[in-house]
């Protein structure tokens, strides 16, 4: 099962292997906490980066080389070109959360179900049969932004797998990105993350979104009922046919969503049986106990409201019922895009970055974030070894994959646009390098520099809260695989 091989592949070592080799991984000390920064990495005041100024250079010739592509669009905007991006995006659209709500856009054709209609019927039926459509819209556009994801980590299932096969073949060149249980872990989460983008997303926008069109389109035939032909195709179409899509969706979604519960409890278990310092152990239990309740809570809400669509094809008091499943759902919604989803690079992208166990990755960035978020004024020069330095903030800049963004958010300052002479033409692509900023006159690497410096401090802290999501679940996958025996390792 495809599941299985995304947490399983690799084969349990023995506990003094697997304990040593996490207590490797991990080169925590045990007195340390995120919470105190001097504490966290290695006891020093910033990461260890080499002194650098622009002259020096110390960038490989990879990074120097790495080319970020734009797009200027017609109204003067710049965005990631859509040809070169390969980012799996928080992208939720926050109307779909309404779709459920939608379904509800025949209840004047339901509860009113007589001949002649009457008036004030009438008017709800338009109300409901509009906004359902209107809804369906959202469906179909977000349909569009979770393939896109999809597809990303399709792309990215399959470099893991080559990646696995040469671990298996004992192919050095191909095995210098991760190690053998970080690909297993790594494969894991995008296990999860594929899944959860079919069937909570794409599966949802698809069924429910046809719904909400036919219930839309079944409301407005309504009106006209008087017509003993329309009359029976509204009630048809308001009926089961309308909410069955619903029914189908429920199925699926508690299905999986308790799969995930199952899968989210195990992981936490495991992290509370190692040893790692407290305040870590707590990120990750919180984190694996906050999805397996939204998990709960989205396949019993979409089980109940399924069932309730139906009843209300023949009877009212199910709208009543729909009621606490639409806040839920409405909830759940906004629960993903803020505190669960998250926007990170695919991992063919560490081809191109300083790799670290992803424990030590996980402490550095928690470390960095809090950093961010309490001492923002203080942080460029607690985290940048030369602030003076523009290769030591690009160094900085691609140990945590920022460089696009910076790259973005450089475009969209017109002060810098007319230093760097950026001249493109709409739907024009145009590409930005390391060595194109390292390059510039000095009035140019002047201004690059302060928008670094803003950059770090404004636009970085979600990057980092986005990078802290996954890790910690990364993070829980490999915990759980070096760390499970027996029959729960073969079913997590």
């Amino acid at each position: 099962m495809e599941g299985q091989n995304g947490d399983n592949d690799s084969k349990t070592p023995i506990p003094s292997e697997r304990n040593t080799e996490l207590s490797r991984e991990t080169s925590l000390s045990r007195s340390s906490t995120v919470d105190r920064r001097p504490n966290l990495i290695n006891d020093e005041a910033k990461p260890s980066l080499p002194t650098l100024n622009v002259e020096t250079r110390m960038l490989s010739e990879c990074l120097l080389d790495h080319q970020s592509v734009y797009v200027q669009r017609k109204r003067g905007t710049y965005v990631p070109s859509p040809n070169h991006l390969r980012k799996i995006r928080n992208n939720l659209l926050l109307g779909v959360g309404f779709l459920e709500l939608a379904n509800c856009g025949d209840f004047a054709a339901n509860t009113w179900n007589t001949i002649p209609v009457p008036k004030f019927a009438t008017v709800l039926m338009a109300i409901g049969g509009t906004a359902a459509l209107l809804t369906s819209i959202f469906a179909f556009i977000d349909l569009g932004l979770s393939w896109m994801n999809v597809r990303f980590l399709q792309e990215e299932r399959a470099f893991l797998r080559s990646r696995k096969q040469a671990a298996i073949q004992h192919d050095e060149e191909k095995m210098e990105i991760l190690s053998q249980g970080e690909l297993d872990s790594w494969l894991s989460v995008n296990f999860r993350e594929l899944g959860s983008e079919l069937v909570d997303r794409f599966v949802m926008d698809l069924l429910l979104g046809t719904s909400a069109v036919i219930v839309g389109v079944g409301a407005l035939l309504a009106i006209g009922g008087a017509n003993k032909s329309i009359y029976h195709a509204s009630n048809l179409l308001s009926g089961y046919i309308g909410n069955a899509p619903g029914v189908l969706f429920g199925i699926l979604n508690a299905t999986w969503t308790g799969f995930l519960c199952v899968r989210f409890h195990r992981h936490a278990r495991a992290v509370k049986g190692v040893s790692l310092p407290d305040t870590m152990k707590d990120r990750l239990t919180d984190r694996f106990h906050m999805m397996q309740r939204h998990n709960a809570l989205s396949g019993v809400s979409s089980i109940v409201a399924g069932a309730a669509g139906m009843v209300t094809a023949t009877m009212w008091w199910g709208y009543v019922v729909l009621i606490p499943c639409i806040i839920s759902q409405i909830s759940c919604n906004y629960i993903w895009r803020k505190t669960i989803g998250y926007d990170r690079f695919l991992v063919q992208t560490w081809d191109k970055v300083g790799h670290k166990p992803v424990l030590k990755k996980l402490e550095d960035v928690i470390s960095v974030h809090q950093l961010l978020l309490e001492e923002p004024g203080q942080a460029v020069d607690e985290l940048i070894s030369n602030p003076e330095s523009l290769d030591s903030f690009l160094q900085f800049i691609f140990e945590y994959d920022l460089f696009d963004d910076f790259c973005l958010y450089l475009l969209r300052h017109a002060d810098w646009r007319r230093l760097f002479y950026v001249e493109s033409r709409p739907d024009a692509e145009f590409s930005i390098s390391p060595r194109n900023l390292l390059d510039s006159d000095e009035q140019v690497l002047s201004k690059t520099l302060e928008l670094a410096r803003s950059f770090i401090i404004r636009k970085s802290p979600q990057h980092f809260e986005y990078m802290e999501r996954f890790l910690l679940e990364m993070a829980g996958c490999y915990v759980y695989s070096h760390c499970s025996a027996g029959p729960e390792k073969r079913t997590g």
